[in-house]
């Protein structure tokens, strides 16, 4: 077995257990490898990697504040009497906000192992230690 075969098989099968969610830790992996951190971090900014780790977080934190409104929401509800005005709007909004919750909660805990739609090169890597995963 190459060492290359064994690298990849160690790192497919810890995926899951990898840091993850934080820049650093990709340019502390680069430095590893002899990548200045100045180097790592710039290419990370000027590819849009900084907004996208930004965003995810935020993300994540408004997946908990639809969950904590929603949690607010159900106990004003047995305040109002039922099938009023007030709390025919209060359900249909709980209902909105607990679909979208649910949709970003999907998105943040999808697989590790995925490849953006429109990057074809990163699918084919994917596809690649995949394969070579499967042939072990």
């Amino acid at each position: 077995m190459t060492k290359e075969k064994e690298n990849i098989e160690i790192w497919v099968n810890r995926i899951n257990n990898i840091k993850q969610g934080k820049l650093s830790y990709v340019v502390e992996d680069l430095e590893e490898i002899g990548v200045p951190s100045f180097i790592s971090f710039f290419i990370l900014l000027t590819r849009g990697i900084f907004k996208w780790m930004a965003v995810r977080r935020k993300l994540i934190k408004l997946k908990n504040k639809w969950k904590d409104e929603i949690s607010l929401l159900y106990k004003k509800i047995k305040e109002i009497k039922k099938g009023s005005p007030e709390y025919q709007k209060i359900i249909g909004y709980i209902k909105g906000l607990e679909r979208c919750r649910k949709e970003v909660r999907e998105l943040c805990h999808s697989p590790r192992i995925q490849a953006p739609d429109n990057d074809i090169k990163a699918q084919k890597f994917l596809e690649e230690i995949l394969r070579k995963e499967d042939t072990k």
